[in-house]
């Protein structure tokens, strides 16, 4: 079965309708590159699955802030998913050091992690 193609306006007005239906057939289209991207970013594919999750989110949140006249539809769903991977990424870093500063001279325990099942 062949994916129906849309043009640039009607993507625009899929993103801009706020309908969940419309927001799956953009998932649908652009969730495969945007993960992707995520997963480069990231080197981690739970992480990049949960930033994609939250970037999905605060597409639909935020799809009134779109201007089909400054950028296409993936650019600007890209640019939130970089932005919510930059924060989350932020988050984390800021979390592992309080961590590390919590921890500082308290002894480190080396756990060994089993062999994969499966190899490449």
């Amino acid at each position: 079965m062949q994916k129906k193609q849309y043009t640039p306006q009607q993507l625009a007005n899929l993103l801009a309708s706020g309908n969940p239906a419309d927001i799956l057939v953009l998932y649908d289209m652009y969730s495969a590159p945007l993960y992707n991207i995520l997963l480069t970013m990231l080197h981690n594919a739970d992480d990049a699955q949960q930033i994609l999750c939250h970037a999905f989110a605060a597409i639909r949140t935020d799809r009134h802030t779109y201007n089909p006249a400054v950028s296409a539809p993936f650019t600007w769903m890209l640019r939130k998913a970089v932005a919510t991977a930059m924060a989350y990424s932020s988050d984390k870093v800021t979390a592992t050091a309080r961590l590390k500063k919590a921890f500082i001279g308290t002894p480190v325990k080396k756990i060994n992690r089993p062999e994969p099942a499966f190899s490449f």
